[in-house]
């Protein structure tokens, strides 16, 4: 099976075939990234970090790319998830973003099950303004903690859920 360890410098992310795995996502800028991967024949396995600045995330929740200074993740492939995140940061002047959680497996990947935790912080009125619309409760900060869950093809952001004998 092909594998490579090693890591990767000013790599393009937009020559990532991303479309593949998750239709409607799609990153910009270069980024550094450690790789320990092998290409097995169900499907990568192994670990990735990367850090990428000044770029831009596209996702199928948001209607606009969402410019970043800083993008850094750690991610797990393989087993019985397609992918673990286990950290996913995202820092720019719009937006900031935490998360974690997995993306499971299924045979068609815009039907993965999505199980993420994430914070999301609004750093613009018009982007407070986009994500109220869409039902996420923004505190009087502009943030908000969320799951996302539904699938690849079709996420859907809820309130994060208050955890028993905690203030949630």
């Amino acid at each position: 099976e092909p594998s490579f360890d090693g890591e990767l410098q000013q790599v393009s992310l937009a020559l990532l075939p991303l479309q593949e795995f998750a239709e409607g996502v799609q990153l910009d800028g270069r980024a550094d990234a450690q790789l320990d991967v092998t290409l097995a024949e169900a499907g990568p396995q192994g670990r990735v970090h990367f850090e990428a600045t000044q770029g831009s995330l596209t996702l199928p929740l948001l209607p606009i790319g969402v410019p970043f200074d800083k993008l850094s993740a750690d991610l797990a492939l393989g087993g019985d998830a397609l992918a673990v995140l286990n950290a996913f940061d995202l820092a720019g002047p719009l937006v900031a973003l935490t998360a974690s959680g997995t993306v499971g497996r299924n045979a068609n990947p815009d039907l993965a099950p999505l199980a993420l935790k994430a914070r999301i912080e609004a750093r613009e009125p018009a982007v407070r303004s986009m994500l109220q619309s869409q039902g996420v409760a923004l505190d009087a900060s502009g943030a908000a903690a969320v799951e996302i869950g539904g699938t690849l093809g079709s996420p859907e952001v809820v309130p994060a859920r208050a955890r028993p004998g905690g203030a949630g």
